[in-house]
């Protein structure tokens, strides 16, 4: 019997485990640290991804790291299964089943599904939320919360002991990938995933805008992060959500 999607993910998962607990032990004994690491983000498609596997169109839309994701992360080699069993079910209450519905990033998100349903009436359209930082921040007691890019040491031990967004994107099979991270994370991007480019996708709107290629998937956009859009005017979420979408249905109609 074929693995679903979720079986795939875990197998990832677990298979770098063991090596990713014993090369974060040597941040996370640090207790003068000015940052520790959280979970990371481990998804978990709703239904072992029955509904996605089949639909139309498959998006993975990108945020940028998760933010005190169920406390620190533990270094210790705990059973592995479970503990990403563990992690997997603080992502299936916060997005499958809405826990985090409220937040400003699920919001933008959820609009911009939103629109692309209306313009492609017919189609069924699944997605999945990803980060491109697999491990953000934990917040420590005393301090402010934990918010933005972890240290440089977190994201090294990141990219070389937990390297999973290209996989993540060979199991999940986008049509669309959108990322919701802003021009500054374009460097980001480019260290996790091999082989992506940028390039503006419109002349009106620069680099705000970025039609960005990615091996193995059809039609991939970067714009800001729905936080940034609160700086930009009334309106301009909605207007570059549009301009996104017009060139998917484009794309579609060849």
């Amino acid at each position: 019997m074929e693995k679903d999607v979720n079986d795939k993910l875990m197998d990832l998962y677990s298979g770098l485990w063991p090596d990713f607990c014993k090369a974060m032990k040597s941040i996370t004994a640090n207790t003068a640290a000015a940052a520790l690491p959280t979970n990371p983000l481990l998804l978990f498609v709703k239904d072992d991804g029955a509904d996605y596997e089949k639909a139309d169109l498959r998006v993975v839309v990108f945020g940028r790291e998760n933010n005190d994701w169920g406390g620190t992360f533990s270094a210790e080699n705990i059973a592995p299964r479970e503990e990403i069993d563990r992690i997997q079910e603080i992502y299936n209450g916060y997005f499958n089943y809405g826990d985090g519905s409220r937040k400003i990033f699920m919001h933008g998100m959820e609009k911009f599904m939103s629109r692309l349903r209306e313009k492609c009436p017919g189609r069924t359209i699944e997605y999945v939320w990803n980060n491109i930082v697999k491990i953000g921040k934990a917040r420590i007691p005393g301090q402010k919360n934990a918010i933005g890019i972890p240290p440089q040491q977190i994201q090294e031990v990141e990219m070389q002991y937990f390297p999973v967004v290209e996989e993540e994107l060979r199991i999940l099979k986008p049509d669309v990938v959108l990322f919701l991270t802003g021009p500054s994370y374009d460097p980001v991007i480019v260290k996790r995933i091999q082989g992506v480019t940028f390039s503006p996708l419109t002349s009106a709107h620069g680099q705000e805008i970025a039609r960005v290629e990615i091996p193995g998937v059809k039609w991939a956009y970067r714009t800001f992060h729905p936080r940034g859009f609160m700086y930009k005017g009334k309106g301009t979420m909605d207007a570059y959500f549009d301009t996104i979408v017009e060139d998917i249905l484009c794309n579609l109609k060849k």
